[in-house]
């Protein structure tokens, strides 16, 4: 569950950030070329996508990794079955990248955790906050 979260944010971000780069840098100037978006009807505008590189998405959970890579049913995950083919089609499109990482490893886990001094130390030197 929280790597489809996780995903859902990767994909909105990225989609985001392609947007502002086809932002024209003066608005004001009129290109008869461009067409105002907002004129369109929603259900027919399409924002541009850019083919950007998978994004990285580093995980602890190596059954979730599998779940995502082998799209084969198993009985015991039919709750999560419509969050797993989500993940399931952004890995296999290319927009994410699933890395292992050892639960100690994760940085993040600072932000969450109750955790001793030197990890804290350790993982905010990596984040580059002093």
């Amino acid at each position: 569950m929280a790597l489809t979260q996780a995903a859902k944010e990767v994909i909105w971000v990225s989609r985001f950030i392609a947007e502002l780069q086809t932002v024209p840098e003066n608005p004001n100037t009129e290109d008869p070329s461009t067409e105002d978006p907002s004129n369109k009807d929603p259900e027919e505008y399409t924002p541009p996508h850019t083919s950007a590189p998978a994004t990285k998405i580093f995980i602890d959970n190596q059954g979730a990794i599998a779940l995502a890579h082998n799209p084969e049913f198993h009985a015991r995950t039919k709750h999560i079955a419509i969050q797993e083919h989500y993940v399931q089609e952004k890995v296999t499109t290319g927009e994410i990248e699933l890395v292992y990482l050892h639960t100690g490893d994760m940085v993040a886990d600072c932000l969450t955790k109750n955790l001793s001094r030197d990890k804290v130390n350790r993982f905010r030197a990596e984040m580059d906050l002093h």
